[in-house]
């Protein structure tokens, strides 16, 4: 069923079951007397009985079709992984445009820093504990190999031909690291796919920053992490044990990209978790700091390699293909014959890094003088000046809109504030994603908010379920303990809300002390039950064989995660506790309110409170709504754009920001810097 076809079967069922909810109501107001009594009592029965049995059919479903799981096997594991990774990167390489045009030329020469300890010891991998074979297909490694340099094919065989497994890629700013890990990435699953009975014998590797690594990890339990939030197939509740296992049998090599993003204090204890840890690796770092972090410990028997600058020549070859138009800034021959003539000058020094190409090929267009750049690396002679010059041009230029193309969405000016918000507020650390606005807002208006709207709810359902006045005390202290418990782990908040709510409400009907233990026992098993609704959807929403993964934005097996899916995952797991909150507190209230005696008004009425009161419970539970209202918060404080998701997947179209799994980050370390600097100019 395609997926068009899917929204209409689930619009129609919708359109029913309200048409038959509609009618039911409008039968039983025409009856009278005591015709009416009885068929609210029947009726109220009846839903609330199949209002509980609704709400434990997915878990019903959820026992059955787990007791005909098996474990997969390893072999099956390492296929699916190898899928994703190469889906993810492979659209992360033609995002970043790496690979078309024609890429920017790999060169790596010998390192020149004091970072390891004997070649020798690099070569044999015995004391790393892990004498690796050469990969199928590749030689071992033999000192002359890393002592003459090369490129991307050179760096493959480094790569799969150390015996210790151990490889440290090095560069200054704007070398072209994480390029070079992508394509390294790349030439590595190729020539995975053209090894015979590849599973057992090449490992997938998989990139990914120390993000979330601390000093009490080892790096097999945070690889791990990584590998289940970043992999569809992988995030059920077993995921985790799945990740450890494919480690742990050698499925898995890892491609730590920027090393030198932790703190100064922490890169010598990460360099000893990663010298005990038996996985083939390459580390891309800024050689200063891994100099620094060497002189308190060095990542055993590793062999190193530093980033090459790229030479005039091939610097005018990659912007001569990268030349999308055939009407050309003013100036642009002129540039090209310089760097060809001119290889070791002034000019072709300041353009010798990916970062410094990449921007001149996004930050110049047709209309534009380039001469003004060529003027500039003359008179100064540094390439920083020259790259900073061409990051302050960039935002400016991919928000402006141009003849032929659709009206930016964002101002420059909007774009620009929004990013350097962004930027400082993600300054600890160069990966951020959608939730991280929770740590960029107060939390004191989003719980008073929610406070006043769920106590507002709950005053109007416990004065329509008792009759009496006292349903505004109840709605304020519901209200007062909401706005406090919002900090509470999602099931504990919930729990202390509902069973707040029932001892005051019971405590009005059968007396304080009966009310306290009948609070206490439903607040326990509103906790519980919410802590099992987080279990169910998230195994719903992501394993495989869930109903709802069949929904539309359901995610398929070997998918990657991104941060647009994950965003539709969560959206997708409030939507399922809500609508189990809705139909136990249905269930609940039809079973218990005296509706046998209600006018038209008040049944109406209670239905849509119970509805609002549910869904709003479900709501404060869950990141989807604690994060819209953080992005209100950011919008009325800060002029953010409201809907900051689709700014943040805007400016990852428009080249600003790129993604790594279901995290964001700017495009340029160097970009990030600049920006958060002009933020805290003016803070």
């Amino acid at each position: 069923m395609g997926f068009s076809r899917r929204r209409w079967a689930v619009a129609v069922s919708v359109t029913i079951l309200a048409a038959a909810a509609v009618g039911w109501v409008w039968w039983i107001l025409g009856l009278t007397g005591s015709a009416r009594k009885s068929a609210l009592e029947i009726s109220g029965f009846s839903v609330s009985l199949l209002a509980l049995v609704s709400a434990l059919v997915p878990l019903l479903l959820k026992a059955g079709i787990r007791a005909q799981q098996t474990v997969r096997p390893v072999e099956e594991l390492t296929g699916l992984l190898a899928v994703a990774v190469r889906q993810q990167w492979e659209e992360a390489a033609a995002e970043r445009q790496l690979t078309s045009p024609a890429p920017i030329p790999v060169r790596w020469l010998p390192s020149e820093g004091v970072i390891t300890g004997p070649v020798g010891a690099a070569l044999d991998g015995v004391r790393a504990g892990a004498a690796f074979q050469p990969l199928p297909g590749l030689a071992a490694v033999a000192e002359e190999n890393l002592g003459v340099g090369g490129g991307l094919e050179q760096l493959h065989a480094l790569y799969g031909g150390l015996a210790s497994g151990r490889l440290i890629v090095g560069g200054g700013p704007g070398s072209g690291k994480t390029g070079a890990a992508v394509l390294l990435l790349l030439r590595a699953l190729r020539h995975r796919r053209d090894v015979a009975n590849a599973d057992s014998q090449v490992p997938v590797p998989v990139i990914f920053t120390p993000h979330g690594w601390k000093s009490d990890l080892s790096i097999p339990e945070w690889l791990a992490g990584r590998l289940t939030e970043s992999y569809g197939f992988l995030a059920h509740p077993g995921g985790r044990a799945e990740a450890k296992e494919l480690i742990a049998d050698g499925r898995v090599s890892l491609i730590l990209d920027g090393f030198d993003e932790v703190a100064e204090d922490v890169r010598p204890k990460l360099l000893e978790a990663l010298s005990g840890t038996p996985l083939r690796m390459v580390v891309l770092t800024r050689m200063d700091e891994m100099v620094s972090a060497a002189q308190g410990h060095r990542l055993m028997d590793a062999a190193a390699v530093q980033l090459d600058r790229i030479s005039g020549c091939a610097a005018a070859d990659y912007l001569e293909r990268a030349s999308v138009s055939t009407s050309l800034p003013d100036g642009w021959g002129v540039l090209l014959v310089r760097l060809r003539q001119e290889s070791d000058g002034t000019l072709a020094r300041c353009l010798s890094t990916p970062l410094a190409l990449t921007l001149v090929r996004d930050a110049y267009r047709s209309g534009d003088d380039v001469r003004d750049l060529m003027r500039l690396a003359d008179e100064s002679g540094r390439p920083e000046i020259v790259e900073d010059h061409l990051l302050a041009r960039l935002v400016k230029v991919v928000y402006t809109s141009r003849a032929g193309q659709a009206p930016s969405r964002y101002t420059p000016e909007q774009a620009s504030r929004t990013l350097e918000f962004v930027a400082w507020h993600a300054s600890d650390t160069r990966d951020f994603a959608w939730w991280h606005v929770l740590y960029w807002t107060s939390k004191a208006p989003r719980s008073v908010g929610s406070g006043l709207i769920l106590g507002s709810l709950t005053g109007l359902l416990v004065t329509m379920w008792t009759g009496r006045e006292s349903g505004v005390v109840v709605g304020l202290t519901v209200g007062l303990v909401t706005t406090l418990v919002m900090g509470v782990p999602a099931g504990w908040s919930a729990g202390l809300v509902l069973g707040l709510l029932l001892w005051l409400v019971a405590g009005l009907k059968m007396g304080w002390m009966v009310g306290l233990a009948v609070g206490l026992a439903a607040g326990l098993a509103i906790a519980f039950a919410s802590w099992l609704v987080d279990v169910l959807s998230m195994w719903v929403n992501l394993d495989r064989g869930g109903w709802v993964d069949r929904w539309p934005a359901g995610l398929k097996n070997s998918t990657s995660l991104d941060p647009v899916s994950s965003w539709r995952a969560n959206r997708r797991h409030a939507l399922f506790s809500m609508l189990t909150l809705w139909l136990l507190c249905a269930a609940f209230i039809g079973l218990t309110a005296p509706w046998k005696s209600a006018t038209a008004a008040e049944l109406v009425t209670g239905i849509v409170v119970v509805l609002a009161f549910s869904l709003t419970l479900g709501l404060l539970t869950h990141k989807s709504y604690v994060v819209g209202l953080g992005c209100l918060q950011l919008c009325l404080g800060a002029r953010l754009p409201l809907r900051l998701l689709r700014f943040l997947e805007d400016a990852r179209v428009r080249g600003v920001l790129r993604t790594a799994g279901i995290y964001y980050q700017f495009r340029h370390a160097r970009l990030q810097d600049q920006l958060s600097a002009k933020f805290k100019a003016v803070r």
